[in-house]
């Protein structure tokens, strides 16, 4: 929730009508639910595997271990460099922060270029996610690799020695493994899974419930499904939610502690590090 002159107003404020689903996208829902499960542990998985190379690996002990602020600077520049517009950014919307990203990704019209109809996103946003004005970059395809690319970067930031959060992180991730499927559910049934007459696919709506599968499932919580209810301002998302919550639960419970210690680990190493 954020203050403006004095009125609450959600952080993520979206716009769904009330029927913004079908009972027909509930077993949709759940898939989500158990990919976005299966993708957190394997976020987990990665994390403790970076974590056990920086330990063990002679080479960067030699680079970075006699002080930390080396690798923080290299990561910086990485991240830079990735995610600089006019490079490899124009591909995964490099210029955008995620409160952006997330305003995107939450917006309730459809990114499928070919789709003319009164859900079609207007250029502007389009522009974003089509690597510009010439729209030369599919929308997969960017949605894809903004997805990998901050999978993996976030998975090595995070264990820098500098204070960070993943919450915001993991949302982001999920926002945009749910919009990949959610736009592709928009491709495959453009006219809504009834037909005509019928209510269309909510490409933003399963950016919701991603972002609550792929956060539940890292941080195993289920208070990720009344948080995103906080954060959206609605209340229309959260049947899918608890859907997706509910099958990411047996997903994530043997990864349940894994982050957390994945994390002490990386502060003792630093800790013994900075003492030989």
């Amino acid at each position: 929730m954020q203050s403006i002159a004095g009125t609450i107003t959600a952080f993520y404020q979206t716009s769904f009508p009330t029927e913004s689903f079908l009972v027909e996208e509930l077993p949709v829902f759940a898939l989500l639910g158990l990919l976005g499960g299966l993708l957190g542990a394997m976020f987990i998985f990665t994390h403790r595997h970076i974590t056990l190379f920086r330990e063990r690996n002679r080479l960067y002990k030699v680079l970075f271990c006699k002080n930390f602020f080396t690798f923080t600077i290299f990561m910086a520049a990485v991240v830079g460099i990735l995610t600089y517009p006019q490079g490899f950014g124009r591909y995964i919307a490099g210029k955008l922060t995620f409160r952006e990203t997330m305003a995107d990704f939450f917006n309730n019209c459809t990114f499928y270029a070919l789709n003319q109809s009164a859900h079609s996103c207007d250029s502007r946003l389009l522009e974003h996610w089509t690597g510009g004005s010439d729209g030369g970059v599919s929308i997969f395809l960017s949605l894809a690799c903004y997805l990998a690319t901050y999978f993996l970067l976030v998975a090595i930031c995070i264990s820098i020695n500098v204070p960070a959060g993943v919450f915001v992180p993991s949302f982001v991730i999920g926002a945009a493994g749910g919009r990949l499927m959610g736009e592709t559910m928009s491709y495959l049934f453009p006219e809504g899974l009834r037909g005509a007459g019928g209510p269309p696919v909510y490409p933003g709506l399963y950016a919701v419930v991603g972002a609550a599968a792929y956060t539940g499932a890292v941080t195993h919580t289920l208070s990720v499904a009344v948080i995103i209810c906080e954060l959206t301002g609605q209340l229309t998302p959260i049947l899918p939610v608890l859907v997706c919550s509910s099958s990411i639960l047996g997903m994530g419970f043997p990864f349940k502690f894994l982050l957390k210690k994945m994390k002490c680990v990386c502060a003792v190493y630093y800790f013994i590090c900075n003492r030989v």
